[in-house]
Parts: structure tokens; C-alpha cells; sequence
């Protein structure tokens, strides 16, 4: 959390989160996710969407952008709570649809082998829950990994995950960092017998991308994604003390370019230059 924030660990609840997630930058610490000098991928404005009482329900929804894209087509957008087209979002956990993608690029390489254990890329990670679960079953969430993701238990892995990312202020007996807290993370069983959402997993695949490239994971997310899908504006993502992105939930874009990604996977990954990325 950045040292003079005035927003305090209160940033991600009602009142202060219908701010605080479209300025993460003032919020947290991040790091710019660049769009490069490729084309934009045009969405044009189509025949709008009659929807009566939507602006009435997303007031009361208290959303802060809506958009709907068919084909190249924007055929309904909103904006809300002073949110505008260049406003880059919090995503929270669609972050971890922007990792996955990028893990897919390493994959299509051959980089990356989703039948070894994730300790034979991350060493450090032996003895932990992903010394021997596969790079496969952490994509699927399959890892028997102890880790509690109740919310709203401040005793729970995913509030410790969010103090070590910088979400809040960290606890002198926290670890140092979300790979130090990655670590720590014990097994519960035999992998892939059941299936476990877990945010640990997201973050342990940014590692993964990180040993294998050498470079850091919001450098990844720009040279193999965003520069390439057609973004308009820069991303960002936000970095815990040490670099380290928050892959499972940091990520920050603007509504459009968030179509934008949703528009490649359903062209079957192909960019606006016709490369399979």
C-alpha cells in the first residue's frame, strides 16, 4: 500500500471502494502494463440496445461502467459514478483470465509443460502444496491446497494474501511478500481429485512465467497480451514490496479494452492483425 494513501485497509468496502477502484494507482503500488504501438481493434457504435429501466437498475446495482459488444459492435455502454471510457477498472479476479492467457502463450511455445510439477520450474515452491501438483491442475484449480478464501474473515488465507500484495497493511508475522506467503501454503491431499478455487493458484502460475521468461509478469501481460489484442489505453497491475504482480486479482483496464479481451477469445485468440496470439 503506498506509503501516503489516505484510503487505510477500509479502500475495497462500501463507500470507499466506488472510488478507490477506478484510482487504484493513487490506492496501491503498481506496475504500467503497455499497449505498445500495434493497431487498436475498433469496436464501432451500432444500433443501441433498448432496455428500459437499465439506468434505474444500475444505479441501484451500483455499477460503475456496463458495456455490450456484438461482434465488433457496441450495442449498449454505460457509465457510472464518474467513470469514464478512459477510466482504468479494478478487475479483481478476471485478472486471472489475462494470466491464464499468457500462460497459454508460454504453453503454444512449449516454454511452459503443463504435465511437470510446478516445483521443477519453481523449486522454491517444493515442499509446499505446488511442489508436486502439476502446472495443468493449478490452470484447473485442482490443487489440494490449504487455503481459506472467506472474505470476509480477516483470519483467512485470502486476507493474509491480501496484506503480503500490499492490498493492507501487513502484520509483523505476515510473510514478506506474496512468494513468501506462497511458500507457506500446505497440502491437503492427492491433486486433481476435486476442484478448489483458490487465488494462491493464479499467483503461483505468474511465478511459473516469471522464472521461465527471466522478466516480470507485467512485462509478460504487455509483450504477449495486451500489446497484441488490439488494446487502446495502457493497463496496469498492481505489485506487492517486492515487484511481484497480484496475477490472481490486481489487474486494472478500461471497459472497451476489456471487450476487447473477451472479443479475442471468442475469435478464437486471433489479434487485429490476424496473429494467433
Amino acid at each position: 500500500m503506498l506509503e501516503t494513501s489516505p484510503w487505510g485497509d477500509e479502500w475495497q468496502t462500501s463507500p470507499a471502494n466506488r472510488q478507490a477502484y477506478q484510482r487504484i494507482d493513487e490506492v496501491l503500488t503498481t506496475a504500467r502494463v503497455p499497449r505498445g504501438d500495434g493497431p487498436v481493434l475498433e469496436l464501432v457504435v451500432g444500433e443501441p440496445l433498448d432496455v428500459p429501466g437499465l439506468d434505474a437498475e444500475l444505479e441501484a446495482l451500483r455499477t460503475d461502467g456496463l458495456i455490450v459488444v456484438r461482434g465488433r459492435e457496441i450495442v449498449l455502454e454505460r457509465y457510472l459514478n464518474g467513470m469514464t471510457p478512459s477510466t482504468r477498472h479494478l478487475l479483481q479476479s478476471v485478472t486471472k483470465s489475462l494470466c491464464a492467457a499468457v500462460v497459454g502463450r508460454f504453453v503454444g511455445r512449449g516454454e511452459i509443460d503443463v504435465s511437470r510439477p510446478v516445483g521443477h520450474y519453481v523449486p522454491e515452491l517444493l515442499g509446499s502444496a505446488y511442489g508436486d501438483a502439476t502446472v495443468q491442475q493449478t490452470l484447473d484449480m485442482a490443487v489440494a491446497v490449504a487455503y481459506d478464501e472467506t472474505y470476509d474473515d480477516l483470519a483467512s488465507d485470502v486476507n493474509t494474501h491480501d496484506r503480503v500484495s500490499g492490498w493492507k497493511h501487513r502484520r509483523d508475522d505476515d510473510p514478506d511478500g506474496i512468494e513468501a506467503f506462497l511458500r507457506t501454503l500446505p497440502a491437503t491431499g492427492e491433486h486433481g481429485r476435486t476442484w478448489l478455487y483458490c487465488s494462491a493458484n493464479t499467483d503461483v502460475l505468474a511465478w511459473v512465467l516469471e522464472r521461465v521468461s527471466g522478466r516480470r509478469f507485467s512485462e509478460l501481460l504487455s509483450t504477449e497480451l495486451w500489446s497484441r489484442m488490439g488494446a487502446e489505453h495502457d493497463a496496469f497491475i498492481t505489485v506487492d514490496g517486492h515487484g511481484f504482480s497480484l496475477a490472481s486479482g490486481g489487474g486494472c483496464v478500461t471497459l472497451r479494452d476489456l471487450a476487447r479481451f473477451g472479443r479475442l477469445l471468442l475469435d478464437g485468440g486471433v489479434g487485429p492483425t490476424g496473429e494467433q496470439v
